[in-house]
């Protein structure tokens, strides 16, 4: 359940930076399989954008409520189209679900997913299950930003015993053609750059398939526990955020 609820609530923003801060065309973000966004989750979500402004010294930009109005979400750019997405409960939902719940009941920020991005989902689905990895099935889901702008996309999880708090899953916005005039990433602050992203884990092996068959950018270590560790640089100096 929780992995269900975490896979049909995802955002994307492409950005206008490489990670040495140069321009790049918005037409090859989201059709490039790579990492798209992390999720980092909080129990307050303005709260949580305080705080994460107060830390890495930018103003994350708010996304809007996700599909049904329990969750919702700040966003800002990792460069290389790549992006953080703070998430929390809608601080003006009116409903609630087992996600929202569970987010309010966080200790504190939890990275708790990564997404990557991916043109044709069902090809991709396809990909992963001829590879040996188990997935889900197929999801669908969106939100409006406060401009009014819809956004979609489709979303398949991945079981690689990341526990119950933690989802790998690959992103397919649907976007339309124009995928400059349709991404949130035109407006989304571009003050930090993606360093590193570390798994560990008592078995390595669908990890370390995962990096090399799709070419994905994160390294893994063997551990008793599972783990990832998120880390970025900001005009505040590098910032780790971590799993539970």
């Amino acid at each position: 359940m929780m992995q269900k609820n975490l896979a049909t609530l995802l955002t994307i923003v492409i950005l206008l930076v490489t990670t040495s801060g140069s321009a790049i065309a918005y037409e090859r973000c989201g059709t490039t399989m790579q990492i798209d966004h992390f999720l980092l989750a909080v129990p307050d979500l303005e709260e949580g954008a305080k705080a994460l402004e107060a830390e890495t010294g930018i103003t994350p930009q708010f996304g809007g409520a996700h599909a049904g109005g329990a969750t919702a979400n700040y966003l800002f750019g990792l460069g290389n189209c790549m992006y953080l997405e703070l998430i929390g409960a809608n601080p003006k939902g009116v409903s609630e679900n087992n996600f929202s719940k569970m987010l309010k009941n966080l200790p504190g920020p939890q990275l708790i997913g990564v997404a990557f991005s991916t043109a044709d989902i069902a090809a991709t689905a396809v990909a992963l299950k001829s590879n040996n990895f188990k997935i889900g099935s197929i999801q669908s889901s969106g939100r409006t930003t406060p401009t009014g702008q819809k956004l979609a996309w489709k979303t398949i999880g991945l079981d690689l015993s990341t526990g119950p708090h933690f989802i790998i899953f690959f992103i397919d916005w649907q976007l339309g053609a124009d995928k400059t005039q349709n991404h949130p990433a035109a407006t989304a602050p571009k003050a930090a750059v993606f360093k590193s992203l570390h798994i560990s884990a008592p078995d390595l092996t669908a990890f370390e398939g995962l990096a090399t068959k799709f070419n994905l950018d994160f390294s893994v270590s063997e551990s008793d526990h599972f783990s990832a560790t998120l880390k970025i640089d900001t005009p505040k100096g590098t910032i780790s955020y971590k799993s539970n």
